[in-house]
């Protein structure tokens, strides 16, 4: 009888043992950041450098967005698209004055631990709304900016970034060239801290 009881329990133990092997994955196989993406989004102070206004510095959002960890490519260089709309605080004697500037381009980055530093160069396109001449009110180009800045890991996913760039506007009807430039203060989240598992 305790013979028997034991082999049962035997026999149970055996196939547990051997079952166990068999037991669903309990770690996933592979693990990897979901998208080589950091975007954020910010604050620009920017001199538009509209000719025959006395003060021509404005303010208005930003937005931005990083693809890093390129395939094939140095870990340094990465894309980047922004937008920038400068729409707030326009002085007294242009009171229509805004810009809209789209761009994209090449980003050279060195890690330095938590900080890096990063250097840009982008084409885009540019609209500009002034104070008309006649029916005049309204013009868009293609448009250059050059520029860069510091990044700070504040945390695991969240970067901080200081950003400075110069652009180009090619000369504008009745206005010529343009120069404005600026700084740009944002908040960014590193999307490759999200992972997905398989």
């Amino acid at each position: 009888m305790l013979s028997q009881r034991i082999s049962k329990y035997f026999l149970v133990a055996v196939v547990t043992v051997a079952a166990l092997p068999l037991a669903a994955q309990s770690k996933h196989s592979a693990v990897e950041g979901a998208w080589p993406i950091i975007a954020g989004g910010g604050i620009s102070r920017f001199n538009v450098t509209y000719p025959n206004v006395k003060s021509s510095t404005m303010e208005g959002p930003s937005f931005w967005a990083d693809w890093v960890d390129i395939p094939f490519v140095p870990r340094q260089i990465g894309l980047q698209a922004e937008y920038r709309r400068i729409n707030m605080g326009a002085p007294k004697d242009a009171p229509q004055l805004r810009t809209n500037a789209f761009l994209g381009g090449p980003t050279y980055t060195i890690p330095l631990s938590r900080l890096a530093v990063y250097a840009k160069g982008l084409i885009g396109y540019g609209t500009l709304d002034f104070p008309p001449f006649g029916s005049y009110n309204h013009d868009s180009r293609t448009i250059y900016g050059f520029g860069g800045g510091l990044q700070y890991r504040a945390w695991n996913s969240i970067w901080l970034r200081g950003d400075y760039e110069y652009q180009y506007w090619p000369d504008l009807f009745l206005i010529g060239g343009m120069h404005p430039n600026g700084v740009t203060f944002s908040v960014g989240y590193d999307f490759r801290t999200l992972h997905r598992a398989f």
